[in-house]
């Protein structure tokens, strides 16, 4: 036979695919291709991004607020005869950098109150702290013992009875 005999021999003996089947030009899903529940799930997913981002200012002052927990100061005002007039909430944000650095400490006629209603919230502050700044790295603590195989202190008796008790004495 012939080279050229051959040739054709072996294109006789090669199925034919009518388009069905293997791989084709051009089909199946496209690169970045998703589908429609995907797309969906991503598009709520912008709206709700939306949405936070719009309340954005007022989310961080919130946790703000937790962070540092609920503060006030007081002043009353102290007549000559001792009297206390009513307390006064400050808001005068000189006067509160002024009591808190000392500066009214000898002040006779006015007393200051600072009142804690509510405790500062940790995982808020570590929360602002880890988004601001970066999460520190977490040490993680080995003891140098990696021992994967957890039957390795088994005899060999209690393995061929455990394996006996999963397998119901069939050994499969």
């Amino acid at each position: 036979m012939t080279d050229e005999a051959i040739i054709n021999e072996s294109e006789k003996s090669t199925p034919k695919t009518d388009g069905r089947g293997g791989a084709r030009p051009g089909a199946g899903r496209k690169p970045g291709g998703m589908n429609e529940a995907t797309m969906l799930r991503l598009k709520k997913e912008e709206e709700i991004k939306k949405v936070i981002y719009n309340y954005s200012e007022r989310l961080i002052g919130t946790q703000i607020k937790q962070a540092l927990g609920g503060s006030y100061l007081f002043k009353q005002s102290i007549d000559e005869d001792g009297g206390k007039s009513k307390p006064v909430i400050v808001d005068d944000p000189e006067e509160i950098v002024g009591f808190l650095s000392g500066q009214y400490d000898d002040k006779k006629d006015i007393l200051y109150h600072y009142i804690f209603t509510a405790k500062p919230n940790t995982a808020a502050i570590e929360n602002l702290l880890d988004r601001g700044f970066g999460r520190p790295k977490q040490g993680v603590e080995l003891d140098g013992n990696l021992n994967v195989n957890p039957y390795g202190d088994f005899s060999e008796e209690e393995l061929l009875r455990r394996i006996s008790e999963l397998t119901d004495g069939t050994g499969k």
